[in-house]
């Protein structure tokens, strides 16, 4: 069984968490908490935000789509699924510092799981 955690946690926070899982087997997690950390890996970052919020919105695990997956055919997502992404990308992009606006409207235009990484990586 898989189980989603959300956690707000501070930059050294996750620092301190990763310290104390690095010598475990918990792959995934250390993954996610060092793009985290370090969000030097800017791409890797975007991908796991992106997919995190089309995997909220439809149920569908992470693994389950690719980047060419159609947003309505593949994953479910209605019209109003859509317009709600815009928040997620939206802090998405407001965590690396970026000062730029996602509207509603891109994200209504949007089809395909690459279209929403070329979105948020074209307001950085």
């Amino acid at each position: 069984m898989v189980h989603r955690i959300n956690l707000t946690l501070s930059d050294a926070e996750v620092k301190l968490l990763l310290s104390l899982i690095k010598d475990t087997d918990l792959e995934g997690l250390k993954t996610a908490l060092n793009t985290l950390a370090g969000r030097a890996d800017q791409e890797a970052y975007i991908r796991q935000q992106v997919y995190q919020a089309l995997s909220d919105l439809s149920g569908y695990q992470q693994e389950a789509f690719n980047d060419s997956s159609d947003l309505k055919a593949d994953l479910g997502l209605s019209n109003y699924h859509k317009r709600s992404l815009k928040n997620y990308f939206q802090n998405t992009i407001e965590s690396l510092g970026s000062k730029e606006v996602i509207a509603v409207k891109e994200c209504e235009t949007l089809t395909k799981v690459i279209d929403c990484l070329n979105l948020v990586n074209a307001k950085l």
